[in-house]
């Protein structure tokens, strides 16, 4: 279709003006808190997820790829694999329906930079014995969401994905609907002391035993919810809301930058 073509078809649409508490979308939750519900995010809600995502993961770069397989109803699959990378300059390699148990071979086809996954998916890419050697040479960075990751998942896949070519790191940020700009952990050591004192005392507590601040060693969930006689599910839950705080300061105190 020819340029003038495109300004004929589209000369009776008039430009909507949204703002950016604007609802953006809607998206149901899975009720971790409580009943499943439709949890209205805005327009500054996906413009803070891309920001902080471009702020704490390396390689979001012009050019760079993402395999955007997961669902766009949940938030990891619309914020994460959608709107984020297009939002930096990056490409999109859609797969509308993907066939799980084939995924080192799709990625090894398609070459992405950025492999957004649950734990399930790496359980079973990890399961793959027939996997080329070079087959994951182009993940430059995997991406872990929608559910917890255990520590033996992810040594075993961190192992995994070297034996098969790729130099890459995996970022782990999983969260409730209502609070989607979730942050990475990218052991930011710096960042977490310069807005530590900004939590509570035990959202402190956690976090210093998450990251191995004050030269402690690093705690999983599990082992800090044992030390302190309290749920896994509750760690994780102050966990992300300390982690939310963090991640809000930084990006106010930066948005001038």
């Amino acid at each position: 279709m020819r340029a003038e073509d495109n300004d004929s078809v589209y000369k009776d649409f008039l430009p909507v003006k949204r703002k950016a508490q604007d609802e953006a979308v809607i998206l149901y939750s899975g009720g971790t808190t409580g009943s499943p519900k439709g949890v209205m995010l805005t327009n500054m809600c996906f413009s803070s997820i891309a920001e902080s995502c471009d702020l704490m993961v390396d390689d979001t770069e012009q050019g760079n790829s993402i395999l955007s397989y997961l669902p766009i109803f949940h938030g990891f699959g619309l914020a994460i694999c959608i709107h984020t990378p297009l939002s930096i300059g990056m490409k999109c390699i859609l797969i509308p329906k993907i066939n799980v148990k084939k995924i080192n071979k799709i990625v090894e086809k398609t070459k992405p930079n950025f492999l957004p996954v649950i734990p399930s998916i790496l359980e079973v890419m990890t399961r793959d014995k027939k996997a080329s050697k070079k087959s994951l040479s182009s993940v430059l960075c995997v991406l872990s969401g929608g559910d917890f990751l255990s520590y033996d998942l992810k040594c075993k896949t961190e192992k995994y994905l070297k034996d098969h070519g790729a130099n890459a790191v995996i970022r782990i940020g999983y969260g409730l609907t209502e609070s989607t700009d979730e942050i990475y952990k990218k052991d930011n050591i710096k960042l977490l002391k310069q807005y530590i004192n900004l939590l509570s005392k035990r959202e402190k507590e956690i976090l210093i035993d998450r990251y191995g601040l004050d030269g402690k060693d690093e705690l999983t969930q599990k082992e800090i919810a044992k030390k302190l006689h309290i749920s896994r599910s509750y760690v994780s839950r102050i966990e992300k809301r300390a982690t939310t705080k963090i991640l809000r300061e930084f990006i106010k105190n930066n948005k001038n930058n």
